[in-house]
C-alpha cells in the first residue's frame, strides 16, 4: 500500500533477496500531487453600482481539480467565470474562488467586497434672476446631501458649504453654479444650474424750477430724470414703501414724493425727491459734504421691511 506524503515522484521497488540466481527487483515511478488550495482572493472595494471589476485568484493549484467563482449575493455583486465583478445594489457580499475535484478535498477563499450607491442630486434657487440688492437666497437640493459648491464665472458671492448666494455682493451677470458630490467608489458626480443676477438701474433727479403755490411740477417730465439708467418705467408714490401710489405726478403740488424706475427686468430703484434736494443744497454750504448711509441690516432692524 503506497501512501503520498508530500508532492513530487518517487520509485515505488520491490526486491527479492536469497532466491536463485540472486537478488531481483523491479520499479514504478509515483508522482504525488500537490493538495488543491488557493492563498487569496483579491480586487478593489468599494465598488460603485453599475461598475466592474476584476477580481483575482491568487497562489491557486488546482491539483487535478476545477475552479469557479461565485457571489455569496448576486443581487449586490455579481461574478463571472473569468472574475469580472460588477455592483448590484449598495450593500457588502462576498466574492468567493472554489477548487473542486483535486487532491485533499474542496479548497476556498474570498474577499469582501462594499458595492456603493451613486450619488445623485438636483439643485434649484427660485427667483432667478435677482436683482443686485435683494437678500440672501438659499439652494433646494433633492438627492445626496453634503457635497459644495462653486461657481463660474468668477464674481458670484456663493457660501461653499452651504450654497448660499448673496446677490448684493455679487457681481451683475449669468452664472453656472456647481454642486459637487464626492465619494470613494463613484469619484465626483457634479449638479448643476442656472443663476444670474441682474444689475439695479440708477435715477439720476434733476430738480426742476422752483415755483410757488398754487403752481403745480410735473413729476413725468423727461428732464427730471435726465440721465437715469434708459428705459426706465417710472411710477410715482407718496412713501418711500412704494405702497401708496400719488395719483396726479403730472400737477404736484406741495408735498413729499418717490419716483421709482423700474427695468425690463423688474429690478428698480426708488428715490425720493426731497432727499436729493436736501444734500444739493446742503452742498452749497461747505467745502466738503460727508453722507452716512445705513447698512440694510440696520435698515431692517430699526424699520422691518425695509430696505425694499
Amino acid at each position: 500500500l503506497v501512501a503520498g506524503v508530500s508532492a513530487g515522484i518517487a520509485n515505488i521497488i520491490y526486491t527479492i533477496t536469497g532466491g536463485c540466481g540472486g537478488t531481483v527487483s523491479e520499479q514504478v515511478a509515483v508522482t504525488i500531487n500537490p493538495n488543491a488550495s488557493i492563498s487569496s482572493v483579491t480586487g478593489p472595494s468599494p465598488l460603485c453600482i453599475g461598475a466592474s471589476s476584476i477580481y483575482n485568484a491568487n497562489g491557486v493549484v488546482l491539483s487535478g481539480g476545477t475552479g469557479a467563482w461565485i457571489s455569496s449575493n448576486p443581487a449586490i455583486a455579481t461574478v463571472t467565470a473569468a472574475g469580472s465583478v460588477t455592483g448590484v445594489s449598495p450593500g457588502t457580499c462576498n466574492i468567493i474562488y472554489t477548487i473542486t475535484g483535486g487532491c485533499g478535498g474542496v479548497a476556498t477563499a474570498s474577499a469582501s467586497i462594499t458595492v456603493s450607491a451613486v450619488s445623485a442630486a438636483t439643485i434649484s434657487y427660485s427667483g432667478s434672476p435677482w436683482c443686485s440688492n435683494e437678500g440672501l437666497q438659499s439652494v433646494v437640493i433633492t438627492g445626496t446631501p453634503g457635497g459644495t459648491f462653486s461657481a463660474l464665472p468668477a464674481g458670484l458671492n456663493i457660501d461653499a458649504p452651504t450654497g448660499v448666494i448673496d446677490p448684493s455682493g455679487s457681481s451683475p451677470g449669468t452664472y453656472t453654479v456647481s454642486y459637487n458630490m464626492f465619494s470613494v467608489a463613484c469619484g465626483n458626480i457634479i449638479a448643476t444650474t442656472i443663476v444670474t443676477v441682474n444689475q439695479i438701474p440708477a435715477i439720476i433727479i434733476n430738480d426742476p424750477a422752483p415755483i410757488c403755490a398754487p403752481s403745480t411740477v410735473d413729476l413725468t417730465d423727461p428732464a427730471i430724470t435726465a440721465g437715469s439708467t434708459s428705459g426706465l418705467n417710472y411710477s410715482y408714490w407718496t412713501d418711500a414703501g412704494a405702497a401708496v401710489p400719488f395719483g396726479t405726478p403730472a400737477s404736484a403740488g406741495a408735498g413729499t414724493y418717490y419716483i421709482r424706475g423700474t427695468d425690463s427686468n423688474g429690478c428698480f430703484d426708488i428715490i425720493h425727491i426731497g432727499h436729493i434736494q436736501y444734500m444739493k443744497e446742503a452742498k452749497t454750504l461747505v467745502d466738503v459734504l460727508m453722507v452716512g448711509i445705513n447698512s440694510d441690516r440696520s435698515v431692517s432692524a430699526i424699520k422691518p421691511g425695509r430696505p425694499v
